[in-house]
């Protein structure tokens, strides 16, 4: 974020000091932003506005990959007891059937 001339010592001071902060926590936190702002003691919405101010938002490598979500719109693998359909999450099928508590060896 480019200074204005007419920012005093102390501001420019604080922006450093803050962007490096939120750098490390980032790196930290491997890039989990959830955890960031909870060590931060921040919502996530207040870190995403903090990391757009000081021009983070999408710097700082690769985003963690979050948690798979299966689509609602398909009708492949909506019956839990049929093994029809593709393999949402893409666990191997013993490991998903051993999950839903129906594969005992």
């Amino acid at each position: 974020m480019a200074m204005a001339k007419s920012d005093s010592v102390y501001e420019q001071f604080r922006r450093a000091t803050t962007t490096a902060l939120l750098r490390w926590v980032l790196e930290q936190c491997g890039n989990d932003r959830t955890r960031a702002a909870k060590l931060l003691g921040l919502s996530r919405a207040g870190l995403y506005k903090l990391l757009h101010q000081h021009d983070l938002l999408d710097s700082g490598g690769p985003r963690r990959p979050g948690p798979r979500r299966r689509s609602g719109g398909s009708d492949q693998g909506s019956d839990p007891g049929s093994d029809a359909g593709s393999n949402a999450g893409n666990e191997p099928p013993v490991r998903a059937a051993e999950d839903r508590g129906e594969y005992t060896p």
